[in-house]
């Protein structure tokens, strides 16, 4: 089951379909919930509805993203009371409170107050800190470099975001996606030093 969702999770990564990514994570969520019931107490199966509902909180964006929004959290957090030392559920809240606390802070408003959501009110550093123990805990993982790198950039760290992008490049691809995110590295590198020439 957990290979299913894995193979799953590399292949919604790999597509540039929008429609096959959310697809493929609803299932994913579909599956990680049914084997919640049997298995109580895997944090892995909290930890993958986090991640796939933060991929499809980005992918929908708007009203239809709010209750994807509302798992992202409550899932990651379930999954670290259950296994503190798993880098996933880190990774996880480090992304979402990275996009937390750059949402325009009127539609934070609406969507909290109108449409029951209940985004956030994190920071780019809580992002840094979570990002942070996700890599200390599977630190040859290119995608939290990755992760890493896009929010020192949002903080305008350019050399730390340099590193991190850089250390995405210098890692060995470990899952299906990393290719993809060593190309987007890749830009971000070239675009950080551009910017430093103006």
């Amino acid at each position: 089951a957990e290979w299913f969702c894995k193979i799953s999770l590399s292949k919604a990564m790999v597509t540039e379909d929008k429609d096959a990514q959310i697809e493929a994570y609803k299932s994913i969520i579909n599956h990680a919930q049914k084997f919640i019931e049997l298995y109580p107490d895997n944090p892995v199966w909290y930890a993958y509805i986090g991640f796939s509902s933060g991929r499809i909180a980005i992918a929908l964006n708007g009203p239809s993203a709010v209750p994807y929004q509302k798992q992202i959290e409550e899932s990651a957090k379930k999954a670290i009371s259950l296994k503190p030392d798993y880098y996933l559920p880190y990774l996880n809240l480090g992304v979402y409170y990275r996009r937390a606390a750059t949402l325009n802070p009127v539609m934070k408003f609406v969507v909290n107050t109108f449409l029951g959501g209940s985004i956030s009110n994190a920071s780019l550093k809580d992002s840094l800190e979570m990002l942070n123990k996700s890599k200390l805990l599977a630190a040859k993982k290119p995608l939290i470099w990755y992760e890493l790198g896009i929010t020192y950039k949002m903080m305008n760290k350019n050399s730390e975001a340099l590193a991190a992008f850089e250390e995405v490049i210098r890692l060995p691809i470990s899952a299906w996606g990393d290719s993809k995110i060593k190309a987007i590295a890749t830009q971000q590198i070239k675009k950080i030093h551009m910017e430093s020439r103006n």
